[in-house]
């Protein structure tokens, strides 16, 4: 839940994945979609 609320984290029918904000903040690319 914390995560969720700095924004890293996003809720989806799959379950639970990392946004665009936390893929930047840890300075890794994104793959996939």
């Amino acid at each position: 839940p914390y995560l969720m609320q700095l924004g890293f984290l996003g809720r989806t029918p799959r379950g639970r994945v990392a946004t665009k904000l936390a893929y930047e903040h840890l300075g890794i690319s994104q793959t996939g979609k």
